[in-house]
């Protein structure tokens, strides 16, 4: 059987959500689904990132990619005014929907995937009768809205990463109550499996993930600033990101990593003694929508988590039992809790034992399973 997963994004790519793509893709290799994931040419500046997706993100399970050469709309978003680029992006979008149907109509797939981010795919795949699953990683804006309204039915395979978003998407797209399956984000507990010197230097308290305002990173630097002699370690963020934070906090004990490649990431975890989640609770798709990456990530490896008591990261973790919560975008708890959780060995190695055990709950190929199986989609292989 074969599974075409279409987007419209960069690949690879050092965002989360192409490590999401991908590793939903493997895992459904992983099931002896032939899959294939059609997006399109865009222009890679790192050139770490013109490998093979297969190679970057060091997949056991491979998948096909099929390229499409299609102008990159990114490359005129600096030469031109804002409402003129989003007309431009409007446009191709919608031709972006046609291209990706006739590219995976010649791969006669028995299921299509697709998130969000790809209205008119959408609705072109359901208007020619393509079995396709989408899956809600945000709110969309309310073009978007209407567009997959007025084409969703009621046998339609519909996925979000968290239950307020199923809630506010079952509203906002009038669906009956219900009718959005909630599935959060998985790991691979095999990637945790690294030799490497337990004796070599620890990287600290550490972040791993983008730096953008809704992650609570200025949180995070007010509090290492209380903590002068804790080392941090953030992993993540463009040079220009970096450098504005360094010129803005100037501190001595936080190193800026980067984004590194995913494979890496595994082992930079466990060479942590700690690991934050300082999300936001500014902004609703922070608070209440994002299932984030990193959150799996971390308890894959088996450490002490502490993260932000918001709604979004209380649907997986339990404060004093599975991390430690506190109250978002305030320095002062935060460096209070980094404090508490490092000094106090016995609770840090609760929390860690429990994050482990509760890991295993979570993996990418019982996501791929449930999802096809709630899409009346068969899993066993023939």
């Amino acid at each position: 059987m074969k599974v075409v997963y279409i987007t419209n994004a960069r690949l690879p790519t050092e965002k989360a959500h192409g490590i999401q793509i991908i590793r939903m893709c493997e895992a459904f290799s992983k099931l002896g689904f032939d899959v294939n994931v059609i997006h399109p040419w865009r222009y890679q500046s790192n050139k770490e990132h013109r490998y093979n997706v297969n190679d970057y993100y060091n997949l056991k399970y491979q998948v096909s990619v099929s390229r499409i050469l299609f102008f990159d709309i990114y490359l005129l978003k600096r030469f031109l005014p804002d409402f003129l680029f989003r007309t431009f992006s409007f446009i191709n979008a919608i031709l972006w929907g046609v291209i990706s149907l006739i590219i995976a109509k010649t791969k006669k797939p028995n299921i299509c995937v697709m998130r969000d981010n790809t209205p008119f795919s959408y609705w072109f795949f359901q208007k020619f009768g393509m079995k396709t699953i989408l899956e809600f990683h945000d709110l969309p804006p309310k073009i978007s809205l209407k567009v997959f309204k007025s084409v969703i039915e009621s046998d339609s395979s519909l996925f979000a990463v968290t239950e307020n978003l199923a809630r506010d998407l079952e509203k906002a797209l009038l669906l009956p109550f219900k009718k959005i399956n909630v599935l959060h984000d998985g790991l691979d507990l095999e990637n945790f499996k690294i030799n490497f010197n337990k004796n070599d230097e620890t990287l600290g308290v550490t972040y791993c993930g983008s730096l953008l305002p809704d992650k609570g990173i200025d949180t995070l630097l007010q509090a290492s600033a209380l903590l002068p002699d804790i080392k941090f370690t953030i992993i993540g963020g463009y040079p220009s990101e970096i450098e504005s934070y360094r010129r803005k906090f100037n501190l001595d004990n936080v190193d800026f990593w980067g984004f590194k490649n995913p494979k890496f990431i595994p082992k930079y975890l466990l060479m942590s003694n700690l690991l934050i989640i300082p999300s936001t609770a500014k902004t609703i798709k922070s608070s209440l929508y994002t299932s984030a990456m990193k959150l799996f990530e971390y308890l894959g490896a088996g450490k002490a988590i502490i993260a932000s008591d918001i709604p979004s990261i209380r649907e997986i973790l339990i404060h004093y039992e599975t991390a430690y919560l506190v109250k978002p975008d305030d320095p002062q708890e935060l460096a209070k809790a980094i404090d508490i959780v490092l000094k106090d060995n016995n609770l840090r190695t609760l929390l860690e034992e429990n994050a482990k055990n509760l890991s295993l709950k979570y993996s990418w190929i019982e996501r791929a399973t449930e999802m096809l199986e709630k899409s009346e989609i068969s899993t066993k292989k023939t």
